[in-house]
């Protein structure tokens, strides 16, 4: 008899019925049941075609392989790289949400990555959120602070970081903290910033320079 090809073992996770609990311009983000502790990213199913291509971008912005995973491989990679980097080091906690892998789902392929929540256990605020409904306070902007810094000193690599991924939560560390939930990795074609900390160093300047100025201008809005 001819071998038998492997088949692997995959529930498919229908989300028809589960609503996007927050979603950003790409993805949806969903807190399911049999994986408390973290959080789906899908790509929302609008925005791309049968072939896993944005249809908002043309031909030249889609012949990168990953498509509509682009976002899911740079914060993947990013992840890797700041866990080798730490390799012997036993509870770390970057100043990124951590990635936990990948499930199918009728969105197509769904990330699983660290739930960040506040005290009641529900999505911790976004640094944006906080300054809209005028919590935004002291402990908010030192641990904000404090964010840029360790990714200064961590060398840890953004690209569309704004203050709607940027979420602060006092139920990680055992204090005040910011994490990046979204956005982070390198997203230049040529990894110059991951080469080279004075380029990066450039590059968090100006993403926290915008990201400072939009909270400004909430909240004198």
């Amino acid at each position: 008899m001819p071998e038998q090809p492997l088949v692997l073992p995959a529930e498919v996770i229908d989300l028809t019925a589960i609503p996007p609990l927050r979603w950003g311009n790409m993805r949806n983000i969903r807190v399911l049941p049999q994986f408390p502790g973290l959080v789906l990213k899908t790509v929302r199913p609008e925005l791309v075609d049968q072939r896993g291509r944005f249809l908002i971008r043309n031909r030249i912005q889609n012949l990168r392989h990953p498509g509509c995973q682009s976002a899911a491989k740079r914060e993947v990679e990013e992840f890797l790289i700041q866990s080798r980097m730490r390799h012997w080091q036993v509870g770390y906690r970057l100043p990124i949400a951590h990635v936990f892998g990948f499930v199918p789902t009728t969105e197509g392929l769904g990330m699983l990555v660290e739930r960040i929540v506040d005290a009641r256990g529900e999505l911790a605020p976004t640094i944006g959120r906080l300054v809209r409904t005028n919590a935004f306070g002291p402990d908010h902007m030192a641990a904000l602070e404090s964010f840029w810094r360790r990714c200064r000193t961590d060398h840890v690599v953004v690209g569309d970081v704004h203050a709607a991924n940027i979420a602060y939560t006092e139920c990680r560390s055992g204090g005040p903290e910011c994490v990046c939930i979204d956005g982070f990795g390198e997203k230049a074609f040529i990894p110059v910033h991951r080469w080279s900390r004075w380029l990066n160093a450039r590059k968090l300047d100006r993403v926290r320079a915008r990201v400072m100025k939009s909270l400004s201008d909430h909240a004198d809005a």
